[in-house]
């Protein structure tokens, strides 16, 4: 998740130095081009799982044995 957010920032940052380099800069916010909670919990719930739903299932079992 950690890598998903910094590449997006990176990306980001990337952009808005071609835009600076060939002159066509309007904004000059960085919020975008940061790295923050808020970033990270949008990739959070954007990212679907990468469990499988055996996996989840035996999970799930798992957790209501230990209850």
């Amino acid at each position: 998740m950690c890598d998903e957010v910094a590449r997006d920032a990176s990306r980001n940052l990337l952009e808005l130095l071609d835009e600076a380099e060939n002159g066509s800069l309007t904004d000059t916010d960085l919020s975008g081009h940061t790295i923050t909670m808020d970033s990270l919990r949008k990739t959070i719930i954007e990212t679907p799982s990468s469990l499988k739903m055996v996996d989840m299932s035996i999970y799930e079992s798992w957790l209501e044995k230990v209850k």
